[in-house]
């Protein structure tokens, strides 16, 4: 039931003792030169690695929590809460697409143009439709981790007036949905406390990668950050935007139980604080 707040405060701890040596690491790597293709390889799978680990934590933990929910009594107050933007699939899409736009960048960098049928125009839209057929995929299966099972459908295609409803796209459905003896031990696998617990250590990891990525875009791109008054409105701004886009996916699996805790906010803020005073006043708690 505490997981969410146990997050923040590895966030914080992490952030103060752990987090800026990863990001300064991470930085490096980004500016490795051409040539160093192994630094590159490096990058695109940690971009990689952010794009795959929440839908795999989604998949792992669906059983699980819902299995508590519903033992708490607790599905009314879960539907109440995910009615926000942050739990909609839209909100998956767009920060799986921002995510992926950098990891598609990253392996365009790797496939020169001499490894695939001497054309580069033939990788740089394979990546480009991959990505986007991903990011669509992906934002499906988060979305239906939030899904209560009330029939609501989160994805609809219209086609001719018809609806196709695509919010029971995940590998749990699917693997129920084919009588195999095959896939018997999967589906066994996805009701042990075993898959839940992998699904927590991969979003607890997601969030670590997400907030180094975070302090790169802090550090390298944004500059030097705040210095004077006239950069306070927009650096608040970028740094909300930011904070929505980065903080919430991987904690959203948390949130969807306990949004409504006012502590909940204490710890989320408590996370958070060494990111503010490093993005507003370049300033570091050690």
């Amino acid at each position: 039931m505490n997981r969410g707040i146990l997050l923040d405060i590895c966030v914080f701890v992490l952030s103060i003792f752990l987090m800026p040596l990863l990001t300064d690491n991470f930085i490096e790597l980004t500016r490795a030169p051409q040539e160093d293709v192994l630094a590159k390889l490096a990058v695109a799978l940690f971009y990689t690695g952010l794009l795959i680990l929440s839908p795999l934590g989604a998949i792992l933990k669906k059983y699980q929590f819902w299995e508590r929910i519903e033992e708490q009594g607790k599905e009314k107050q879960v539907a109440k809460n995910i009615r926000l933007f942050i739990f909609s699939p839209w909100f998956c899409f767009i920060w799986l697409l921002v995510i992926g736009a950098f990891a598609a960048v990253s392996w365009s960098e790797i496939l020169s143009p001499d490894v695939f049928l001497g054309s580069s125009t033939i990788i740089i839209l394979a990546i480009f439709f991959g990505w986007m057929i991903y990011c669509f995929v992906g934002a499906v299966v988060i979305s239906n981790f939030y899904d209560v099972g009330n029939g609501t459908a989160f994805w609809q295609i219209h086609v001719k007036g018809l609806d196709y409803d695509l919010s029971g796209f995940s590998i749990y459905e699917i693997l129920y949905s084919v009588e195999r003896p095959f896939f018997d031990r999967p589906r066994k696998f996805l009701e042990t406390p075993l898959a839940a617990a992998l699904g927590d250590f991969f979003i607890f990891l997601n969030m670590i990668g997400f907030q180094i990525f975070w302090g790169y875009l802090f550090t390298d791109l944004y500059g030097e950050g705040v210095k004077t008054g006239e950069d306070v409105f927009n650096s608040s701004v970028i740094y909300l935007l930011m904070f929505c886009l980065f903080y919430f996916p991987p904690r959203n699996f948390y949130l969807a139980e306990d949004i409504h805790r006012p502590i909940v906010w204490l710890t989320i803020m408590l996370a958070n604080l060494p990111s503010f005073l490093y993005f507003f006043f370049r300033v570091r708690i050690l």
